[in-house]
């Protein structure tokens, strides 16, 4: 039972960042995930910070530090309760209702690209594995 899903933040410099899988949230979280990296992406300010170069371990902790913006239903209770838990790859964990995504960085066009997807198949009811 479940809307299991798992997401892993890279660029092409950078792919061994922590998975972060959630057990409720599904195509949801995707897309929570992408709007972040998108709004991400458009405020960089080209610095030498971490953030500003995109590197993906640092992406996941402030996309987590950030999650109530994103993921409105971890608001509810200010814990995580179980729905979001860190792995090592997307083999660490239970992704078995909506497989693994990779959110590249790097991708501003396949990141718009997914959004849309993902908004066409809430539409119609399909989600992909």
């Amino acid at each position: 039972m479940g809307d299991r899903v798992s997401i892993r933040f890279t660029n092409k410099d950078d792919i061994d960042a922590p998975v972060i899988f959630c057990h409720w949230g599904g195509m949801d979280f995707v897309e929570a995930a992408i709007k972040y990296s998108q709004e991400l992406i458009a405020e960089r300010k080209g610095g030498v910070y971490p953030l500003d170069r995109l590197e993906p371990r640092t992406v996941t902790v402030d996309f987590i530090y950030n999650i109530e913006k994103y993921y409105p239903i971890m608001s509810k209770s200010h814990r995580i309760d179980g729905d979001l838990y860190i792995g090592v790859d997307e083999n660490d964990g239970d992704n078995g209702d909506n497989g693994h995504f990779n959110i590249d960085l790097n991708n501003i066009e396949k990141l718009t690209t997914t959004i849309a997807d993902i908004a066409s198949r809430h539409a119609d009811g399909s989600y992909w594995g």
